[in-house]
């Protein structure tokens, strides 16, 4: 194999609830109204993870927030060994919310903010008054003890607000801001083209994000674009301190809310159902895991780049431009052309 692959996950994303309180456009799945699962199956799906202790668990939706059983889902993870962590919006998250979480052994937790203000945020939400409820509910975290991570997700149209995002961080005390390249799945398909990232894009913002976080006191990642490890490279930057390429199915996996698994939360090719199978059998076995974590013979334009073995591209960018999870990257801007 390309490399030695883990004996289970280390980031876990697990999907407990389909209903959202916002309309976001680029979303990767359309929301559902109920919850298809009671907290009785979450708990089975939970006993199926105790053995892989040490993996973080991330809560995310859908809005994990809108779940009752949020706090007894992290307790009973805590209970098994594994480490709970939270992807919220931040939208009406109150002070009691936010403590109780603390208290059930959440100790990290990303917000999603989709602007630096309220036009540029609540625009792409679809809901008014959003923006401010968000930073409200970082806030709140913060004061109950979670440290936060602020999300934003990189298309052609948010390419300009990238310096304010990283100062607004910074002003509200986030430990790191994650970066994540729009990957066009769910509701994201229906996208405007006019706002799909194009790869000469890259290498004008590739300049800026570096320019920008070097040196800046908080941890800034690139997520979902491997790209810019050749970049950074290229740079006389050793990549390897701010991420690997693309995990998903190397190290990363995700749970639906309705028990099914995923190599990522962008990578709609189902690799088992946790119903049918338990998941160190489905990590263990799964065709597509197995092909994604030896990866490198199976790449097509990818396998003629120098830099494959840095980058790789991303795996579900490639699903979603040609159904081919060994297909090019549409957005590398060092792919062979």
């Amino acid at each position: 194999m390309e490399m030695s692959r883990p004996a289970y996950p280390h980031l876990v994303f697990w999907e407990i609830t389909e209903r959202c309180n916002l309309a976001c456009g680029h979303c990767r799945r359309f929301m559902e109204e109920k919850d298809p699962m009671e907290t009785q199956r979450l708990f089975d799906i939970l006993n199926q993870l105790k053995h892989w202790k040490g993996t973080r668990l991330v809560f995310t939706g859908g809005e994990p927030t809108l779940r009752s059983d949020l706090a007894e889902l992290s307790e009973r993870a805590v209970a098994q060994g594994l480490i709970p962590l939270l992807a919220t919006n931040g939208v009406g998250l109150s002070m009691e919310l936010a403590s109780r979480l603390y208290q059930s052994g959440i100790r990290k937790a990303s917000v999603s903010l989709l602007g630096h203000d309220e036009v540029s945020h609540d625009s792409r939400t679809n809901c008014a008054g959003s923006f401010r409820s968000a930073q409200e509910g970082i806030r709140r975290l913060q004061e109950a003890g979670i440290p936060v991570q602020i999300n934003f997700v990189v298309t052609r149209s948010t390419t300009h607000l990238l310096s304010h995002l990283i100062q607004l961080a910074m002003d509200m005390h986030a430990i790191a801001l994650h970066l994540f390249l729009f990957v066009p799945v769910g509701r994201g398909c229906d996208m405007p083209g006019e706002t799909l990232p194009r790869p000469q894009d890259l290498l004008e913002i590739f300049p800026e994000i570096l320019r920008e976080t070097k040196d800046a006191p908080i941890q800034t990642r690139f997520t979902c674009c491997p790209q810019y490890l050749v970049f950074l490279r290229s740079q006389g930057i050793d990549p390897a301190p701010h991420t690997a390429g693309c995990g998903a199915g190397k190290s990363v996996l995700f749970i639906s809310a309705r028990g099914k698994v995923y190599p990522c939360g962008y990578f709609p090719l189902e690799a088992g159902d946790l119903f049918q199978s338990n998941a160190p059998e489905i990590w263990e076995q799964s065709r597509i895991l197995l092909d994604l974590a030896d990866s490198l013979p199976r790449l097509k334009d990818c396998g003629e780049c120098a830099h494959k073995r840095i980058c790789g591209g991303c795996r579900a960018r490639a699903f979603a431009n040609s159904g081919d999870p060994f297909g090019p990257d549409p957005l590398c801007p060092y792919a062979p052309r």
